[in-house]
């Protein structure tokens, strides 16, 4: 198992980890309920392997980001004037 020793490092990989499940998991919601018809789309294409991998990818990278960025954010600062209070 990898030990991540800087805790900005571990901060910033666990939560990144932690959204592209998120994402994953949304991404894997939005088939299951075929929002706006979009599984039926997908299984009807010719490029439905691409389409599928595109879906996955973009949802888990921007809820990755989107919980990485959110957790770096509510880092609180020792100097005053920095960060939430």
């Amino acid at each position: 198992m990898i030990q991540i020793s800087d805790p900005i490092v571990r901060l910033v990989v666990v939560n990144w980890l932690l959204g592209m499940v998120l994402g994953l998991l949304a991404a894997g919601l939005v088939l299951w309920l075929d929002l706006g018809g979009l599984r039926s789309l997908l299984l009807q294409s010719d490029f439905a392997l691409a389409g599928f991998a595109l879906l996955f990818v973009s949802f888990a990278a921007t809820f990755g980001g989107l919980v990485c960025g959110t957790a770096v954010m509510m880092v609180k600062s020792d100097e005053p004037g920095c960060g939430p209070d």
